[in-house]
């Protein structure tokens, strides 16, 4: 799918919650079977993991250490966990990378054994909060229902509205009648968001008849009512909008299960409605939800997404293996920050006495930056650089040989040739050694550098060297206190993994990580 079709996608799931055209007057009918408040415990929770398409990972232990897998792609096992060798380059690659919030920015480049051990270390922690229950919490489970809809929305739309949408010359020309200032790219833009809303209305009322949706309207007073109590009479204060922990915890369990639409394929709640309400932005809600014209006019924008997402699912789309993926990730992520959270609760912080000794001992050199500017000429690979180093040492024109061997990248993709520009070691991180010792007009190369999120070889000429200055204590201080919390709470979290990977078994496949050192680039 292209950026235009992408585009045009993500308008249409904005049209899909504001059009107009998208209200439906269906007579009310009340659900078959009344709802079961106790069968849903979680206040404001996602289905169960495993009906979002998120299983569960197994902690079993294995009786004995297993062969190696015979794809060599895997690097470690723990859990129902598999490590690849992709996802340590990636790993490995963020831990070169240096800390541009650091005094101190350039890392010690680490063993690739010690990257892959923290890298189980962290899915331990996973195992642990998810065995805790960690993963059910009201706000992980929320925002990975938020992204599973957004995605099976999105993957409908693709499916059957964005090819539906096609823009002729004439429409294009409409267009710019009606918008004279208008170049021809914005005018077809335009035109393909107005084919959009239209193949998305006709779309959305077919699906409204096939879905068999119908309102609920006996529960609007009562939505409005709860509306209008949550803003007026709050427990936790806040008299100008509702917030997330609100619907969560000042709801009652019974009001929550009120339904307030059906649908061939699920239901859509009083808990949903103040949810999807609360994805709004306070200054864009609707001001007139204490009525219960206003409840039904929010219903209605509400309603598209999970009538996408039920369509999408009776098309199979929810099993897509990629999305299935990234929603795990994306739990996987939530549970290991607030896990962290947990562990690290509690630490001492630095005190003013820590904070000083530490910058006596580095006063010289913390906060400091030398400035290099560069002129780069970024290579298709490590023989291509060797080549334009070959020719510079030649004495050919610097200009000339960037013109010849510099790489398009989606960065320069309308510029060739970049211009000069500056880094310092807190862009550079383990390069900048090799860099900073070369003087003005002097070339250095072929040498790595980080680029579009990975490595490229390179060959710079240095244009100006500017010293830095250490930092003065009052300004340094913050950082410094910043930096010393960062290492206490590593060496503690540390002393975690190495605690839970005695818990869990695993398998670490050393032998195979040089292979995925993202350093080994052609």
């Amino acid at each position: 799918m292209g950026k235009s079709s992408l585009k045009v996608i993500a308008g249409i799931l904005i049209i899909a919650s504001f059009c107009p055209s998208c209200t439906h007057k269906q007579p009310p009918a009340k659900p078959k079977a009344e709802s079961n408040p106790s069968a849903s415990p979680q206040v404001a929770a996602l289905p169960p993991a495993r009906e979002a398409n998120v299983p569960p990972p197994s902690a079993r232990p294995a009786s004995a250490p297993q062969p190696a897998p015979a794809d060599p792609n895997v690097v470690a096992l723990i859990g129902d966990y598999v490590i690849t060798g992709d996802d340590f380059k990636k790993d490995y690659l963020q831990h070169l990378r240096p800390n541009p919030y650091s005094g101190n920015p350039i890392r010690p480049t680490p063993e690739l054994a010690a990257v892959l051990m923290r890298m189980l270390g962290d899915k331990a922690v996973i195992l642990e909060a998810r065995q805790q229950g960690m993963n059910k919490k009201a706000e992980i489970q929320v925002a990975v229902k938020r992204m599973r809809q957004q995605r099976l929305a999105s993957k409908v739309l693709a499916a059957v509205v964005e090819p539906q949408i096609s823009v002729s010359d004439q429409d294009v020309n409409s267009v710019m009648a009606a918008n004279p200032k208008f170049t021809q790219a914005q005018a077809r833009a335009q035109a393909r968001n107005l084919k959009g809303r239209e193949a998305f209305t006709s779309f959305y009322s077919q699906l409204v008849q096939n879905r068999h949706l119908r309102k609920v309207a006996e529960d609007f007073p009562r939505t409005a009512a709860i509306h209008k109590r949550l803003l007026a009479k709050p427990k936790k204060g806040n008299t100008y909008w509702i917030l997330n922990d609100e619907v969560r915890d000042d709801i009652d369990p019974n009001d929550k299960a009120l339904v307030l639409a059906t649908y061939d394929g699920g239901t859509f709640t009083v808990k949903e409605w103040f949810e999807a309400l609360c994805d709004i932005a306070p200054p864009g809600r609707p001001k007139d939800l204490d009525t219960p014209e206003g409840v039904e006019r929010f219903l209605d924008r509400s309603l598209p997404r999970p009538l996408l997402v039920a369509e999408a699912e009776a098309r199979g789309m929810d099993k897509d293996p990629e999305l299935v993926k990234a929603l795990r990730k994306m739990e996987d992520d939530m549970v290991f920050g607030y896990a962290q959270q947990e562990k690290v609760k509690g630490l001492a912080e630095p005190n003013d006495q820590d904070i000083r000794a530490y910058y006596e001992q580095a006063k010289d050199v913390y906060g400091k930056r030398d400035i290099l500017k560069l002129d780069v000429i970024w290579c298709e690979d490590r023989a291509a650089a060797a080549k334009a180093r070959a020719d510079l040492d030649q004495g050919k024109d610097f200009k000339a040989v960037q013109q010849q061997y510099t790489v398009n990248t989606k960065a320069t993709q309308d510029k060739k040739v970049p211009e000069p520009f500056d880094v310092s070691s807190g862009d550079e991180g383990p390069f900048w050694q090799d860099l900073s010792k070369s003087e003005p007009n002097q070339v250095a190369g072929p040498i790595l550098g980080f680029r579009e999120g990975g490595l490229s070889w390179r060959v710079v000429k240095v244009i100006e060297k500017r010293p830095g200055k250490a930092a003065e204590f009052e300004r340094a201080k913050d950082m410094i206190k910043s930096d010393l919390t960062e290492q206490r709470q590593q060496a503690l979290l540390d002393k975690v993994r190495a605690d839970l990977l005695q818990k869990f078994p695993h398998q670490a496949f050393v032998d195979r990580l040089r292979a995925f050192d993202p350093r080994n680039v052609p």
